[in-house]
Parts: C-alpha cells; sequence; structure tokens
C-alpha cells in the first residue's frame, strides 16, 4: 500500500500564512499596502453600521483597496456576543453579512467575535447564520489547524510575533512541517503606537524571509477552504486512488513525493 501524506498547500508549498484584522478603521488601508508589498495576504473583519464613520473605511474602500483580500462579518454594531439576545444577535450577524455582500459583490461567510467572546448558544446562531468559520482572540502559539472551525484560534497577536515564534515555525524538517500554518491577528490602529507600523513591517520582513516561496500566502477563507477540500478526499480502499470531489485542486503527499489532485477529478497511483 502506498504512503500517503495530506497536509500540503497549493503548488505543494509546506507553509501557510495568514493574517487577520478586525474593526474596519482606516489604518487597514496602510496595513494592505505593506501587505501587499511583502507577498501576503489577510482578513479583515468590518462593522458594516460603521462603515464610513469618522476614521472608519467607506464603501469605495472595500471596493477598491481590499482587493485581494478577504472581508468577513464582525457584526454590525460591535456587541458582546455571550450578553445579546438570539434574535439581536441573528439580526446583528446576518445584516452584516447582507451589507459587507452588497458593498463588495461576494459571499462573505467568514467571521471573528466581537471582544473574542462566544459560547455554545453563539456558535450554534453562527452556524444558522451560514458562518462557515469564526476566529477567536486566544493566542495558542501552535501552527496547526482547529477542530472547530467556529473556534479558531490563531497562533498570536502580531504584538506576540516574536522572531523565535516565527522561526518555530519554519525551522523544521520538510517531511515534518508540511501542514503548518502561521496565524497572526490583531488590529491596524494599535500601530499608530509608538513603533507600531515599524514593528509590523518587520514581523513581515521575518515572515518572508523565514519562509521565502515555501509559503502560500491565502486569505482565512481561502485556508478553510483549501483544509475541507483536502479532508473530503475519497481514496480507494487500497489508497490505489483518490478522488476530489470538490471544486478545489488538492496537493498531497505520495511516497514522498507531491502530487496534484485536481478539482472533480481522480487520480491513479502507479
Amino acid at each position: 500500500m502506498k504512503k500517503i501524506v495530506l497536509g500540503r498547500w497549493p503548488d505543494a508549498k509546506p507553509f501557510a500564512v495568514t493574517f487577520s484584522y478586525d474593526d474596519g478603521r482606516t489604518h487597514d488601508l496602510r496595513l494592505i499596502d505593506l501587505l501587499n508589498r511583502y507577498g501576503f495576504k489577510g482578513t479583515f473583519h468590518l462593522n458594516s453600521g460603521m462603515i464610513g464613520a469618522p476614521g472608519r473605511v467607506a464603501e469605495d474602500d472595500i471596493r477598491t483597496r481590499y482587493a485581494g483580500h478577504e472581508i468577513a462579518v464582525h457584526t454590525v454594531s460591535h456587541p458582546m456576543p455571550v450578553r445579546t439576545p438570539d434574535p439581536v444577535l441573528l439580526e446583528e450577524v446576518l445584516q452584516d453579512r447582507r451589507r459587507l455582500e452588497a458593498v463588495a459583490g461576494t459571499i462573505v461567510d467568514g467571521m471573528s467575535y466581537p471582544f473574542g467572546n462566544h459560547d455554545a448558544r453563539v456558535r450554534a446562531l453562527l452556524r444558522a447564520c451560514g458562518i462557515v468559520y469564526s476566529r477567536t482572540t486566544r493566542d495558542d502559539r501552535s501552527f496547526g489547524l482547529p477542530e472547530d472551525w467556529l473556534q479558531w484560534h490563531p497562533t498570536c497577536h502580531d504584538r506576540n510575533a516574536t522572531p523565535e515564534l516565527i522561526e518555530g515555525c519554519f525551522k523544521v524538517p520538510p517531511w515534518s512541517g508540511a501542514g503548518r500554518l502561521l496565524y497572526i491577528w490583531g488590529h491596524s490602529y494599535e500601530f499608530d503606537r509608538a513603533g507600531g507600523w515599524e514593528a509590523i513591517e518587520t514581523v513581515l520582513k521575518n515572515i518572508r524571509g523565514a519562509g521565502g516561496d515555501t509559503i502560500w500566502a491565502a486569505t482565512n477563507r481561502e485556508i478553510y477552504t483549501y483544509v475541507e477540500a483536502t479532508r473530503g478526499l475519497v481514496f480507494a480502499a487500497d489508497a490505489s486512488r483518490v478522488r476530489n470531489p470538490s471544486s478545489t485542486p488538492v496537493w498531497i503527499d505520495v511516497e514522498g513525493q507531491p502530487v496534484a489532485i485536481p478539482a472533480g477529478g481522480t487520480v491513479q497511483f502507479t
């Protein structure tokens, strides 16, 4: 039987990096310029009830400046979810989805929790609203993937993205590194503190320097989509072939070599 290992990212890359920022402050626009400069992608969680307010991004920014990145739900008015009644929270999430989708012209089904605040009731309501993932604010200092997408704990806040932590993600043997994800989150307005913008640019430089072209730069939604496609692969009982029923190409290792499984395709291993 073939030795088959899952965990490769697109184009057989061993590492993925994603960023996530909350609240939709105008500082996002400067951060996007930095992410673009270093070849990274971010997911930006917006409160639709504050779009266009002083210090907040405008609708035109969402259509243009966020291009190539992802916008996601953060509720209309940023309430504390566990203290919000069911009908109010449902409207906060659904209305945020509706307005963001109307502005961006795309489907918006990712989220981060205001205040990082959630429980089983909140997560059930999100599922009913069509939310497929939601990021918490709990740094877990790891490079793995969530068991529950509605409890997606990031690696760390950007202020905790030390050179040692970054090196820990990338300084591993290739056979043990496949599938690692470095997930950094924060609030772009915090970079106005003394040395803040220089600090986040240093983080970006360190990541690019450590990972080089072994990194897949992705949004939160792209990570979710790819992982779900990988988890959905269907293998023959003797592992001689695999079918990919998804619309996303997937890479796996077969006998130590990367193999592409095309969207909707079946691959026979020889």
